[in-house]
C-alpha cells in the first residue's frame, strides 16, 4: 500500500461526509437546501501543512432563524430548528448527536436575547471533534454574560466578563 493511497483513505471519510452534505443541499427536498445559505471550509495548518488538508465545515442560515418552537400537525412539539442536528450535523459527522446535546442546541437557539441570531454553525472535522460551534451576532457584552449563565456554560463568567470589558472597548 503506497502513501497515497493511506493518506486517501485515512481522510477520504471527512471529504466523503462534506460532499454527501453538499448533495443533500443541493436537494430541493433536502431541508438544508432551503434553509442553509453557505458553507466555509476551514483549515487547521501545521507547517508543513498535510498533503490532503482536512477541514473544519461551518455553514450559514438563510435569513434569521426564529428562536419560537412550533406544534407540528400530530401534535408532538417541534422546533423549527430541528434540522440542524437531524440532518446537517447527522450529516457532516456521520452519527446522530446524543439527545442530551441536542436538547442543548436547541436550547441555545431558544435563549439567545431577542435581536441576536446564530448565522454560523461549525463542526472541527479536522479536530476529530463532536463538538459543535455556535457563531452568533448582535449580542452585546452583558448579553453573552448573561446568555452563558442560562445555557449552563461551565466556564468562568468572571474570567470571561474581564476578558469582554478589555476587548469590548
Amino acid at each position: 500500500m503506497g502513501w497515497r493511497f493511506w493518506i486517501l483513505r485515512k481522510f477520504a471519510p471527512v471529504w466523503s461526509r462534506i460532499r454527501n452534505y453538499s448533495t443533500h443541499w443541493a436537494d430541493p427536498t433536502s431541508p438544508l437546501y432551503e434553509k442553509a445559505d453557505n458553507i466555509w471550509l476551514e483549515f487547521d495548518v501545521e507547517s508543513p501543512p498535510p498533503t490532503v488538508p482536512v477541514p473544519s465545515l461551518f455553514f450559514g442560515f438563510k435569513g434569521i432563524p426564529s428562536r419560537i418552537s412550533t406544534a407540528s400537525q400530530s401534535g408532538v412539539a417541534s422546533h423549527p430548528h430541528q434540522w440542524v442536528p437531524q440532518s446537517a450535523l447527522k450529516l457532516l459527522l456521520d452519527k446522530s448527536l446524543p439527545s442530551l446535546v441536542e436538547y442543548q442546541l436547541l436550547n441555545c437557539f431558544d435563549l439567545l436575547p431577542t435581536e441576536a441570531y446564530v448565522f454560523q454553525i461549525g463542526v472541527m472535522l479536522a479536530r476529530k471533534s463532536d463538538l459543535v460551534r455556535i457563531c452568533i451576532r448582535n449580542i452585546s457584552p452583558e448579553q453573552i454574560l448573561d446568555y452563558l449563565t442560562q445555557i449552563n456554560w461551565p466556564g468562568s463568567v468572571s474570567e470571561l466578563k474581564a476578558i469582554l470589558t478589555k476587548l469590548s472597548s
